[in-house]
């Protein structure tokens, strides 16, 4: 029976890559932009908006468990994240 693995390697894990909307709400990264429907975990979501959190905690505190939750159980991600910062490899 075959079985993937899948490690995820978040781009965004540093505050790198980080998206900025021009309305100063931050997203770990491009992939997460208006056609995505993934981005209102963010947009409305306080934690990520420039007028109500400094960006070191957006990036320290809240980008961090971001990915802290992702890499401790990749399966429950956003769908975005598994396709462009997951690993995937099946073994037989």
């Amino acid at each position: 029976m075959k079985q993937w693995q899948i490690d995820i390697n978040p781009k965004c894990a540093n505050g790198d890559q980080l998206y900025i909307t021009s309305k100063g709400i931050v997203r770990p990264c491009v992939w997460i932009n208006e056609r995505s429907n993934e981005k209102d975990l963010f947009d409305k979501n306080d934690n990520f908006n420039l007028r109500y959190t400094d960006l070191n905690e957006i990036v320290n505190v809240h980008i961090k468990k971001f990915v802290d939750d992702i890499k401790e159980d990749p399966f429950n991600g956003l769908k975005v994240c598994f396709y462009e910062c997951a690993d995937k490899e099946c073994k037989s």
